[in-house]
């Protein structure tokens, strides 16, 4: 017999316990004990088995472990709060303010918010009609703007919800930090801000097509180059749109390899081509592409501009180097022609002269006449190079040609 039982019933104490197990080959179990004495040396022992109370006791002191491990290792901030201010946080939460847990707990929620939320309303009144909605029993999640211990304010994001705890009603604020996402966000916003700016006062026609070979941006420019409105282009085929249809083929071949690499014959390039208005008139245009890699699927970029008045501003340049050139070929046949001719005129002079010389005459005659031969020869390079024909090459004695100088 255990001493304290001994106890009981020599000095009349009492014993009362929680403490005893007990394990019988077939039961095993838990009970509480209360000894007390009747008499000299007699006591009395009542047992009461409370191994389900124990093992409740045991689940739920488990469960608490196990909440409060999740509780504490959650990367976002969760704090639970009442009518008296926030009775519970775990250090993440505490961490996004910049104090200690102790110092958070028991204070109001209103102590760590700026007057107004960045859209102007009160922060005491948009706060006021969120903890309604959530004891209603209608959970909330909306962004809020608190503020830190030093007053520098962040973003986050709250889903509140309402909580029975130790028989109060509760609320149980989830709260994530989105002060990066929204940074990311706004520079987001800026960015494309910026490119809608820039596509909606250039010159050039700017277009974005995606991986399926559909436009889906097209400026005010490309309206006025191709003379389809916005409406009309987006969500086109920009190859069958905008190309005549015997370059269908190649631009197809083409896309299909950038979609898979983001590579092409035109990538970071600036290519002359051929593209088509709404009306089917062809025109040149000069096109600079790149690649943007948008979500993991490549998409192509590209710069726009109509080069019609370039064209024949670069015709108009050939043409007058032509006449140009046509002059100085003038000017040079006029030099020839000019010393043949005095040729003739030469020897025929030479020739009167002669006349009473008949030898002399003759020879000087004939060499009249070679110096007609050679203006017929001359004449007939004229013709040739008049045709577009190709010039007749072949070797000649230089002699003959310096003595005829």
């Amino acid at each position: 017999m255990p001493q304290q039982y001994r106890d009981v019933a020599a000095f009349g104490k009492t014993w009362a316990t929680e403490d005893i197990e007990y394990e019988d080959n077939t039961i095993k179990g838990a009970f509480e004990l209360h000894a007390f004495q009747i008499a000299p040396n007699t006591m009395v022992a009542a047992f009461v088995d409370i191994t389900e109370r124990k093992r409740s006791e045991l689940e739920l002191k488990q469960s608490e472990e196990k909440y409060r491990t999740l509780f504490e290792a959650a990367s976002d901030g969760i704090f639970i709060q009442d009518g008296t201010g926030f009775r519970d946080c775990n250090n993440r939460g505490a961490e996004m303010y910049g104090l200690p847990k102790e110092k958070i707990i028991g204070r109001s929620p209103a102590e760590f918010a700026p007057e107004r939320q960045p859209d102007g309303r009160l922060s005491a009144e948009v706060a006021g009609e969120k903890i309604q909605a959530a004891l209603n029993g209608f959970p909330q999640v909306f962004e809020w703007q608190p503020m830190r211990v030093d007053g520098s304010l962040f973003d986050v994001e709250v889903t509140l919800s309402r909580l029975e705890l130790e028989g109060s009603l509760c609320l149980q604020a989830i709260v994530r930090d989105i002060t990066e996402r929204k940074r990311a966000a706004n520079a987001l916003k800026e960015s494309e801000e910026r490119f809608r700016a820039i596509t909606m006062t250039a010159s050039d026609a700017i277009l974005l097509m995606d991986d399926r070979g559909k436009i889906v941006h097209w400026n005010p420019a490309a309206e006025r180059i191709f003379h389809y409105s916005t409406d009309e282009a987006i969500g086109k085929d920009l190859h069958i749109f905008l190309a005549p249809q015997r370059l269908h083929k190649d631009y197809l071949k083409g896309f299909e390899n950038f979609v898979k690499t983001g590579q092409g014959p035109v990538i970071n390039r600036s290519v002359e081509i051929v593209a088509m208005k709404k009306d089917g008139m062809e025109f040149p245009i000069e096109i600079s592409t790149s690649a943007m890699n948008i979500g993991g699927r490549w998409h192509a970029l590209g710069i726009i501009r109509d080069i019609t008045e370039r064209k024949k501003l670069e015709q108009e340049i050939i043409k007058t180097q032509k006449l140009e050139s046509i002059g100085t070929l003038a000017g040079g046949i006029a030099h020839d022609f000019n010393n043949l001719l005095q040729g003739v005129f030469g020897y025929i002079s030479m020739a009167k002269m002669t006349l009473d010389q008949k030898e002399k005459s003759l020879a000087m005659l004939e060499q009249a006449e070679e110096a007609l031969h050679m203006s017929v020869n001359l004449t007939a390079q004229l013709l040739t190079f008049s045709k577009g024909g190709k010039p007749v090459k072949k070797l000649i004695r230089l002699e003959p040609a310096i003595e005829n100088v």
